[in-house]
């Protein structure tokens, strides 16, 4: 008896486990059921047969997922810029799955086709619809002041920061390249200075070896001479062309916790002093903000100081990255005064805030096709240096409350791109404080030509020179109040393009400065080009007449202008002197 049971059991166990019967658990749950059950199942076995070997190699794995946290993290940022597209995108897959699944053939052939033309939309439309509904939330969140009219500038530099860049790299000798520059404050006086690393140039030393020279330049000066006390030794390191562990990139990105892990970016490098006078590292970071749309903010900074090449600090940097962060919070209320006024906020973030400005007449303005008050961000094909320009600005004579020191300036212009007037003057303080100054050219009353016209004007009033090596470039802003009134300039450099690639160019230490006046068009050059003397020699050229022969000679021209076929009456000709005689003694 019992024996006939347990052939019973034994043929229900073998109906159980039958094909037609696994078919059908296999048709009711599904394919990722089961990937599931395995990837559960599977460890749980193992666990059981190997209860000492299992959990350490659990805990092996998840210490190398800790130590490759720094080179998956641009991945995980990527997901939360576009986490809305994420959060739509995946639980719509997952549906499209199961109903592909169920369905017949001609329902999968329709499915496909749907997906396939969603696919084409999002990759066509999806990017654009993103940036379109980020950017309007951005310009809903700025703390917009306007203002009536624009600030006077100072400490005015010369060098565009492409020139300072090949100008350093064709003076270093040895296998090291200069970073990008950076105009910065040093001290906390009025020193501002370009500074830059020199980073190795060759594979291995960016593996092994460090940040041991930076170059120190002032920023006001027309030279660039890297002789001297330009040139600093120091011991960082980390940089941001620096491989694996020793990239800024990823050793501030393992110094994040969880929170800002998920939410905080590094940009770029800048080097500059603490409030010690020592030389350190400032990593920006970038916060993204929001949930659907994510937008850039400024989110402080990562302040890393100089620490000899030891192998006790790789690993250090290599378990818990390097640096202390700063929060915008610290930064506005003083706690570190050599970062308070500096240039510090990320261009990504500042260039953001004047892009979002394109809703300043409504949520419909930007649209494609219609684009009514749309605005651009008048950058010019042959400048390397995009927008923003670092400009000191004295903005407590304009805006009450504001402080005189480094900011991002904008200019925006119409969006159709032969309309080329002025519209927005956008000031974002270099220091990431939260408050964006404003000109609207229409309410202060202004006129004025924007700064993508310049170099056609520029290039006008000098046909003498080879415009085919030479371009203007940086058409910055230059205000001055000249006996008494206001003057809005544009400060162009004339630099000569580079032989082996037209997009890098030199200026050369002696270079050519045009202002041109925004409201009249006029171009005046400034020989010598020290801008102390700059306001003298405008109160001398703008009572003269253009092309008048007693104007300074044009820098590089094969010939000089010629004179105006009749003087303005508004000037007064100095009455001929007669030339004195071969012989005649003169006093």
């Amino acid at each position: 008896m019992n024996q006939i049971s347990l052939n019973k059991d034994e043929a229900a166990v073998t109906v159980a486990a039958s094909p037609s019967s696994i078919a059908a658990a296999d048709e009711s749950h599904g394919r990722l059921y089961w990937l599931w059950q395995n990837m559960v199942s599977r460890p749980k076995s193992l666990a059981r047969k190997h209860r000492l070997l299992f959990p350490l190699s659990m805990l092996l794995a998840l210490f190398i997922l800790f130590l490759a946290r720094g080179y998956a993290y641009e991945y995980v940022i990527t997901c939360r810029k576009y986490f809305g597209a994420v959060l739509v995108g995946v639980p719509s897959a997952l549906i499209g799955y199961k109903l592909f699944r169920r369905s017949n053939l001609r329902g999968r052939a329709i499915i496909l086709a749907i997906s396939a033309l969603l696919a084409l939309l999002i990759f066509a439309y999806g990017r654009p619809v993103h940036n379109y509904c980020s950017l309007y939330w951005r310009y809903e969140t700025l703390n917009i002041v306007r203002l009536s009219d624009l600030p006077e500038t100072a400490h005015e530099r010369i060098q565009p920061l492409n020139s300072v860049f090949t100008m350093a790299s064709g003076q270093i000798a040895g296998n090291d390249s200069p970073t990008e520059p950076h105009f910065v404050r040093i001290g906390a006086g009025g020193n501002y200075r370009f500074t830059m690393g020199a980073e190795p140039i060759y594979f291995w030393p960016r593996v092994f070896g460090g940040i041991t020279e930076i170059y120190d330049i002032p920023g006001t000066n027309p030279d660039v001479d890297l002789s001297g006390d330009a040139r600093v030794k120091v011991s960082f390191e980390v940089g941001d062309n620096l491989k694996w562990g020793r990239n800024a990139y990823v050793a501030v990105s393992r110094a994040f916790g969880l929170w800002r892990y998920l939410n905080y970016e590094p940009d770029g490098v800048i080097y500059m002093k603490d409030d010690a006078g020592k030389w350190v590292q400032v990593v920006p970071l970038i916060r993204w903000k929001g949930i659907l749309f994510p937008w850039p903010e400024f989110g402080g900074v990562q302040v890393i100081e100089q620490a000899p090449n030891t192998f006790l600090n790789s690993i250090k940097r290599t378990l818990v990255g390097c640096g202390y962060y700063v929060s915008p919070r610290e930064i506005e209320a003083g706690k570190y005064p050599f970062l308070k006024g500096q240039n510090i906020m990320p261009y990504r973030v500042s260039r953001y805030i004047a892009e979002s400005f394109k809703f300043h007449k409504g949520k419909l303005a930007p649209l494609p096709g219609f684009h009514k008050d749309d605005i651009r961000i008048a950058d010019m094909p042959e400048d390397v240096n995009d927008q923003p320009f670092v400009i000191h600005q004295k903005m407590s004579a304009v805006a009450e409350g504001a402080d005189d020191s480094l900011y991002h300036y904008f200019s925006l212009e119409p969006f159709n791109i032969n309309q080329q007037g002025s519209v927005i003057v956008v000031y974002a303080p270099a220091d990431g404080k939260d408050i964006v100054y404003a000109a609207f050219n229409e309410e202060c009353g202004l006129n004025l030509i924007g700064i993508s016209s310049v170099p056609q004007l520029v290039k006008n009033d000098h046909p003498f020179f080879d415009w085919s090596s030479h371009v203007p470039v940086e058409n910055r802003p230059y205000v001055r109040v000249i006996d008494g009134k206001r003057h809005y300039f544009a400060l162009t450099t004339i630099v000569t393009k580079s032989e082996r690639n037209d997009k890098f160019f030199i200026g050369g230490n002696n270079p050519n400065i045009a202002l041109t006046d925004l409201k009249t068009r006029r171009v005046y050059w400034m020989r010598p080009p020290e801008s102390s003397t700059w306001v003298g020699q405008l109160r001398e050229q703008m009572k003269l007449p253009a092309g008048d022969p007693r104007l300074p000679a044009l820098p590089g021209a094969s010939g000089p202008p010629s004179a105006p076929a009749s003087i303005a009456p508004s000037v007064t000709a100095a009455p001929a002197t007669p030339s004195p005689a071969p012989n005649a003694e003169t006093k």
